[in-house]
């Protein structure tokens, strides 16, 4: 915002200079040597807009709209040969397959994926950086079995993709449950809306660690998540007690999970219970639940009962997912009830896998211009920076760098600014556009 002050004002100052107000009687006086403009405002207005699109998020990182196609190769060479066979790009986030892997439950999830982390789908990510991190950090969600798992560890182990890819949570099709078609049509859970945000929020962790931070450490600052958490479960605990307070209303027993753990496990009820997923199922939460992990069905009642869980999904300026991911993203997998997963993709108005810039504005009159340039470096686009990876086993020893890494894409994505929401495109548009203005001001001035 600094920065498009300070272009407003020296636009408006050009401006004045440039068309002075004359009487139409008046003679015209010949302009003074001090009325003059030299090329200072014009150097100044290019170096603040050169430092505005250098941090802008369209020149960060350009993204494309998923078409969900299954491919048969990752960019990553040693994924390649291993015990996958399918791979879908999600904005850079690889879905992965392995070949006993039903293809229904591959759309669907891979459709999930992009659900969550475009919510209001509109081609492009709700929150760049946090897709930013796990893109640059090669993270996967995996569809497999468990001896695929472990084959996979093992046959990447001594290569590139034992610490550079990033495995935070998996899918078993052999185990877990897939609401083809949504929860509501299915009228049953839907693993993929926990395990997938598994994934996603280690972006969140990372990239926002004063508001999400996972990291624990005795006598160090606590993230706001943190704080609630406390709040959420009666206390501060850093293994599960053996009875909670009975006021509490997150109560997790599980003994092998760690304090972060604890923390995944409650950031993960809050998202599901603000979209309004566990209303949808009785059987996940209330009185007839399975367990009494989570209490709060509602969005309201987590309003009511957790206002900082709740602020931090709704008031406090992130993008949060606000539907419930049903596996149809943009009308990619359309349900079919006389073939359930099966999926004839529509045809979209837009052009699947067309150039989009990191924004939830509207296309203005430079998309051409825009898509140009994205075209121009579409090369890239599959190649992925090397980044910090958390196999099951090494997520604890890759937590600082992942912190560090989160830094960096927040900076990417906020800039200068250091607001927490993602920034639209939009207002570097129109510094654009000021940008030329003040440049055929300067030639008319230099001619003078």
């Amino acid at each position: 915002m600094f920065l498009i002050g300070q272009l407003v004002s020296l636009l408006v100052s050009i401006t004045a200079r440039s068309t002075p107000l004359r009487s139409p009687k008046s003679a015209a006086c010949p302009p003074r040597i001090s009325d003059s403009w030299g090329p200072r405002p014009f150097v100044i207005a290019s170096l603040l807009i050169s430092i505005s699109v250098a941090v802008s998020p369209v020149h960060a990182e350009n993204y494309y709209i998923p078409n969900l196609e299954h491919l048969t190769e990752h960019p990553i060479e040693c994924m390649n040969g291993t015990v996958f066979s399918t791979f879908v790009d999600v904005f850079g986030i690889y879905l992965v397959a392995t070949p006993d892997a039903p293809d229904s439950y591959v759309k669907h999830s891979a459709n999930v994926l992009a659900e969550y982390l475009d919510n209001d789908e509109d081609g492009a990510p709700d929150d760049p950086a946090v897709t930013n991190f796990l893109a640059e950090g090669n993270y996967i969600v995996p569809i497999w079995a468990s001896n695929d798992r472990d084959a996979f560890f093992e046959g990447t182990r001594g290569t590139y993709c034992e610490d550079n890819v990033g495995t935070a949570a998996s899918l078993y099709y052999l185990e877990d449950q897939w609401a083809i078609g949504g929860i509501e049509v299915a009228d049953s859970w839907d693993t993929n809306l926990e395990e997938i945000w598994h994934v996603i929020s280690k972006g969140w962790y990372a990239v926002y660690p004063e508001s999400f931070g996972d990291a624990y450490e005795e006598g160090g600052n606590e993230s706001t998540l943190m704080e609630a958490m406390d709040l959420a479960r009666g206390g501060k605990f850093l293994t599960p007690p053996e009875q909670y307070p009975p006021r509490s209303w997150y109560n997790y027993y599980d003994e092998s999970c760690s304090y972060a753990c604890q923390l995944h496990e409650y950031f993960y009820w809050g998202v599901v219970a603000n979209i309004g997923a566990l209303e949808k199922v009785p059987s996940k939460c209330g009185p007839s639940s399975d367990s009494q992990e989570w209490t709060l069905c509602t969005r309201e009642q987590l309003r009511e009962t957790d206002p900082m869980m709740f602020a931090l999904l709704n008031e406090d300026g992130f993008n949060f997912p606000t539907t419930i991911p049903d596996g149809n993203y943009r009308g990619l997998n359309p349900y079919n009830p006389d073939e359930p997963g099966a999926v004839t993709p529509d045809d979209s108005e837009e052009q699947e896998g067309t150039p989009v810039p990191s924004s939830s504005s509207s296309m203005t009159m430079f998309s051409a211009l825009l898509q140009a340039v994205q075209t121009a470096r579409s090369e890239d686009g599959g190649q992925r920076r090397q980044a910090t990876g958390e196999s099951f086993a090494e997520a604890d020893a890759a937590s600082q760098l992942a912190k560090e890494q989160g830094a960096n894409a927040q900076a990417r994505a906020a800039g200068a600014s250091g607001e927490p929401a993602s920034i639209s495109a939009m207002p570097h548009y129109l510094l654009l556009t000021m940008t030329c203005f003040m440049g055929l001001l300067g030639l008319r001035q230099l001619r003078s």
